[in-house]
């Protein structure tokens, strides 16, 4: 067996997923970005250190397997106060509220947040799995403008009528979401008008995923 497949197999253990897609997205990354890792039999070491901070993880356990003892384990946790959450920002990755914006494989910086303020401020609710990316365009005025930062929560359950952050065919946007699962037709709709919706149905419907759901946003000065 390759190295990389014992690491990604205690990764997958962490997640409790069984397949790379699975896989894929609980951790937030494409799937062309493990397939070079595998055929590299090689996962960066910023990527690695990441995902231990963010996930609890000893580094030494992903690497060789060895599981770290009580102590350990709890001074990696977090020895500083509760109220902290951790967000991924993504300095160049942009959803497009507008015709569409092809991203790549950016590694994010984490940023370390007052619990209390993203409640308090920003009215977040959610304070796991964490991203913050920029938006370009204009589709979604009034409701999210160009230029603005989204915080999204990383998840691929969306509900009718929240905004999401979606890849379809490889073009990310921010979009309302609208599903019939019984008709079987995906709708991501403007909330400018001024733009056509994207309706995706039968066959289309294996070209979208949902990277996530749009919690908060603000304006840098």
């Amino acid at each position: 067996m390759k190295r990389i497949e014992s690491i990604l197999e205690r990764i997958r253990k962490h997640f409790g997923v069984f397949t790379d897609k699975e896989l894929c997205e609980k951790w937030g990354i494409p799937y062309g970005t493990l397939d070079t890792w595998k055929n590299r039999d090689n996962i960066p070491t910023k990527r690695l250190d990441l995902l231990s901070k963010n996930e609890g993880i000893s580094l030494e356990y992903l690497l060789t397997g060895k599981e770290p003892d009580v102590n350990e384990h709890k001074n990696m946790i977090k020895t500083y106060s509760d109220d902290i959450v951790t967000i991924n920002f993504y300095h160049d990755t942009t959803a497009a509220a507008g015709y569409g914006c092809i991203n790549g494989d950016e590694l994010p910086e984490p940023l370390e947040i007052s619990r209390s303020f993203l409640s308090n401020i920003l009215g977040l609710k959610v304070f796991k799995n964490l991203d913050i990316i920029g938006v370009q365009g204009d589709s979604m005025e009034p409701f999210i403008s160009n230029g603005e930062y989204v915080i999204v929560e990383r998840t691929d359950e969306a509900r009718n009528n929240e905004i999401v952050i979606a890849n379809v065919n490889g073009e990310v946007y921010v979009k309302r979401l609208l599903r019939d699962p019984f008709q079987k037709w995906v709708k991501l709709i403007s909330t400018n008008k001024s733009y056509e919706d994207i309706m995706l149905k039968d066959d289309e419907l294996q070209y979208i995923n949902i990277i996530g759901v749009v919690r908060a946003k603000f304006r840098p000065f």
